[in-house]
């Protein structure tokens, strides 16, 4: 999922664990497109970020921290200047970077936050934005953030709750969207972690998929929902649907099993769900075939 934020004289490109586009649509890359950085008061830790310039001329880039703010959705997010105090201890190394094509730029990341400093989740930007020269003729300017979620701290509670599993249908046949819903229930940045298991009446595993495949993340307080489908998906035709039930055959009762965990170590939470499947487009083609089959042989006598 990706978001594109526009400003006046500028396009960015937000790019996280949380949001994604490909960076060469753009001609500036900038990575890793997200971290996690843990300091406790009075110490500090380092980031390298790279910038590479994919142009074919010569670019220069301005290279700032900004402050983010979390929407109440995924691809929400908002940019606000950090404060004089997170300035004092929060450090972006260069300002700016003039690069040849295909060349590449270290920026430097250093927090060192003060012992008086609160703890908490501070979540920031590194903002790149192309300069646009003045014969351009171009009023917008691109760029994009790359994001670092900064825990301040060693008290910050981390806890996260499994709210609901939900199915698009429980009846008949596959594809089946299973929806997980989970909340950060703690004050700092979650990436939870766990499995969905699909086993027959015999509680053997027919298929397991990874929860959060993308690594995505949920904000302190806040709801994110992870969908995987079991079995193929629905524009893929009549036709396939059927040749997909005679490879992957499924019938009679099936449970959902859906484990997660927040924070490593930590107790696995759990919920079912049940769903019963019948490989109906299968069965409607056999039943089409022998009711022809049977009036072709009464009519030829």
């Amino acid at each position: 999922m990706w978001v594109i934020i526009k400003r006046p004289r500028l396009f960015i490109v937000v790019l996280s664990g949380i949001l994604f586009i490909p960076i060469s649509v753009f001609a500036l890359g900038l990575a890793p497109t997200a971290v996690d950085l843990s300091v406790i008061q009075g110490n500090q830790a380092d980031q390298i970020f790279l910038l590479g310039n994919e142009k074919n001329v010569v670019k220069t880039f301005r290279i700032e921290l900004i402050g983010i703010q979390f929407g109440s959705h995924a691809d929400e997010l908002s940019f606000l200047p950090i404060s004089d105090d997170q300035k004092a201890w929060m450090t972006l190394t260069p300002s700016f970077a003039t690069l040849e094509k295909g060349q590449v730029a270290e920026i430097a990341l250093r927090i060192a936050p003060y012992a008086h400093v609160e703890s908490g989740l501070y979540p920031v930007g590194i903002q790149v934005v192309e300069e646009a020269s003045d014969n351009s003729g171009v009023n917008v300017e691109s760029g994009v953030v790359a994001l670092a979620f900064v825990t301040v701290g060693n008290d910050v509670q981390t806890s996260g709750e499994l709210i609901d599993v939900s199915l698009s249908h429980t009846l008949l046949a596959k594809p089946i969207t299973i929806h997980t819903t989970l909340r950060n229930t703690g004050a700092g940045m979650l990436q939870p972690q766990g499995t969905v298991q699909i086993k027959n009446l015999f509680g053997h595993v027919v298929e397991e998929f990874s929860l959060n495949e993308h690594a995505r993340r949920i904000p302190p307080d806040q709801t994110r929902t992870f969908s995987q489908t079991w079995g193929m998906e629905e524009g893929d035709g009549f036709i396939k649907h059927i040749q997909y039930e005679i490879r992957q055959p499924a019938i009679g009762l099936f449970t959902i099993e859906m484990r997660t965990h927040f924070i490593e170590g930590d107790a696995e939470q759990m919920m079912t769900r049940h769903v019963f499947l019948f490989p109906w487009r299968f069965t409607l083609l056999f039943l089409t075939v022998v009711i022809v089959g049977f009036g072709v042989i009464r009519y030829t006598r």
